[in-house]
């Protein structure tokens, strides 16, 4: 599909067909993200060899759609199918996403609608630098797709992933993830004997290929339970019926749900709170804002009160700060952001706004933020959302003009 002469992040068909459209949309950013991953990789005391090595014994137990939707990237953006097998496979264990999700299902929400939101952060680095790359961060970009057979899903990825950082399908239900900064994990060295069959941003997109977000959590559970999370992390499936929350370590998984109220998650658990890492100033003085908030306007939160909130600097702005910002592009900072309204009157109206960029430039500015919807054909969406380029616009460390 084409718009102005822009190839769209967009498709319909196969895997295969999907990941040729989007390689061939976007190619130049898959290349930022590729090899940016890849120059970056030795930064955790892994070599090349034993990374590839890595890869090709995980590339057995994937399912052989997401195989085929690689490849398809990969012959679109004109790389080397191991390459992006890699980055695929291996940036969940890597460069995990930190993020801050905030909820209010049903009574909490106004006129009972839900409404969920997702900041989503990222590490980068000083050394993707120069040519092709930007302010040393992964490139995210809107994705809309309708699969051969399955539900319509519309999304936030990094440029040359299968999987979402965050997103919505057209059976009315949104998806978010995010670490868990615990002990384990500070401790823990960098092994690649976690790579998984799916990573969390996979399981994302996985998850809403079902029709409720019971049964998405469901099988995402069942998925985790076969092969437990290579980092430790949360995950949020949300629909007009409830809302359910996993949470999921090295030895140990659990399931939750939750409706009619506010529900917060930053990068620690609420179930298994005893294992978090003390010394994670960040998570909790996000989540006790992020609650503050919510509580504040229970009962009339809607689109609005959480895009304010995606923007707040309470307690920053830095690290701490819900929209987050800091001069090195080593730590944990927003780069993008969603809000999904699910109204309890009919799938057909769910309504996602989204943000590329920093929440605090990207929400006050036309060019930085969309709202789509699955009675929209996708070129309706400007294509600066499906290539990157609203993104680059939009992404700043730079809060003093926030």
């Amino acid at each position: 599909m084409e718009n102005s002469g822009t190839y769209l992040v967009t498709g319909a068909g196969s895997p295969g067909t999907v990941g040729l459209m989007q390689g061939t949309a976007v190619a130049e950013q898959i290349r930022h993200n590729v090899m940016g991953f890849w120059s970056v990789v030795d930064r955790f005391g892994v070599s090349r060899r034993e990374a590839e090595t890595a890869v090709l014994e995980a590339e057995r137990r994937q399912p052989l759609s997401r195989l085929e939707m690689i490849d398809g990237i990969a012959r679109g953006a004109g790389l080397d199918y191991k390459q992006v097998l890699g980055y695929n496979l291996l940036r969940g264990v890597l460069f995990a996403d930190e993020c801050s999700v905030a909820i209010a299902h049903g009574k909490a929400g106004k006129d009972g609608r839900t409404y969920f939101l997702k900041n989503s952060d990222k590490v980068g680095g000083p050394e993707l630098s120069g040519d092709g790359f930007h302010q040393g961060k992964e490139i995210n970009v809107f994705v809309y797709v309708q699969p051969k057979g399955l539900p319509a899903f519309m999304g936030v990825g990094a440029a040359g992933t299968t999987g979402l950082k965050f997103g919505c399908s057209a059976e009315g239900i949104a998806v978010g993830t995010n670490i868990s900064r615990t002990i384990q994990l500070k401790s823990k060295s960098v092994s690649l004997s976690t790579v998984r069959a799916a990573d969390r941003a996979e399981l994302a997109r996985i998850a809403l290929e079902e029709g409720s977000a019971r049964e998405a959590a469901l099988r995402v559970a069942s998925e985790v339970s076969a092969s437990p999370m290579g980092t430790p992390g949360n995950m949020e499936f949300v629909d007009a019926q409830s809302a359910w929350f996993l949470e999921g370590s090295y030895d140990r998984m659990a399931l939750s749900e939750g409706r009619d109220g506010v529900f917060v998650r930053t990068n620690k658990f609420e179930i298994f709170h005893d294992i978090n890492d003390p010394e994670d100033i960040s998570s909790h003085a996000r989540f006790v804002r992020a609650n503050q908030v919510l509580r504040q306007h229970e009962g009339s939160i809607d689109e609005q009160t959480l895009i304010g909130l995606s923007q707040d600097h309470e307690n920053g702005p830095g690290l701490n700060a819900l929209c987050r910002h800091h001069h090195d592009s080593r730590q944990e900072t927003s780069l993008s952001a969603g809000v999904v309204v699910i109204d309890p009157a009919g799938k057909d109206k769910t309504t996602f706004h989204v943000a590329l960029g920093k929440p605090c430039y990207a929400w006050n500015s036309p060019a930085g933020h969309l709202t789509a919807r699955f009675t929209e054909s996708p070129d309706a969406v400007k294509s600066s959302f499906y290539d990157g380029s609203a993104w680059k616009a939009m992404y700043s460390e730079d809060y003093r003009n926030a």
